[in-house]
């Protein structure tokens, strides 16, 4: 299959930031369409577990501690396969002019729920970062754990995963898996480019 057209979703969406340094957000969704097709009455697919559902709600916000720190509380539910939750915090510690120490820590709590479309389950995974950006320059070590005995499963095509050593192609989120990342980043924006 090749993405032909945007994935769209069938649902509701609302995204506050009214509070002073909170933002919060809520959604439920119904159905979504593959990416290869107008058609957006499909069900909504894991994407490891190769389950569908039919509906995905989510609710949590982001609240700002400080200019340079945040922390992140949000609890999710896929119908009938799992009830999912985050907790996360990121920093950005300012050393110098254009220098900076950063770093972050998540955590996924995921349990079976409903009709258990997967079985009994009760997994966990974790990510941590730590690195220094100058400028457009950013060198980061990360580590990732899944403590759980099952993959670490996400809705698919969402790009809703966020641990430090998932990337495009590897999520590292296989039961029982470690893994460790050096990263080098550069933001090509600092040099007029998009």
């Amino acid at each position: 299959h090749a993405r032909l057209l945007a994935q769209t979703a069938t649902g509701l969406s609302l995204q506050s930031s009214d509070l002073d340094n909170l933002d919060l957000d809520l959604g439920h969704y119904t159905a979504t369409n593959s990416g290869i097709t107008t058609n957006n009455r499909h069900a909504i697919h894991a994407n490891y577990a190769r389950v569908q559902s039919g509906s995905a709600t989510f609710a949590g916000g982001v609240y700002r501690f400080s200019p340079h720190w945040k922390g992140s509380l949000y609890a999710a539910r896929f119908d009938d396969v799992w009830n999912q939750y985050y907790a996360g915090t990121d920093f950005t510690y300012p050393l110098a002019d254009q220098l900076a120490l950063i770093g972050d820590l998540n955590y996924y709590k995921a349990v079976d729920e409903g009709r258990q479309q997967l079985g009994s389950f009760n997994n966990s995974i974790w990510s941590g970062k730590l690195g220094v950006r100058y400028g457009a320059h950013t060198l980061a070590v990360s580590h990732q754990r899944n403590n759980g005995d099952d993959d670490f499963d996400y809705l698919r095509q969402s790009d809703s995963i966020f641990l430090d050593n998932s990337i495009q192609y590897s999520d590292f989120n296989s039961p029982k898996e470690r893994s460790w990342m050096v990263r080098y980043d550069l933001n090509m924006s600092s040099y007029g480019i998009p």
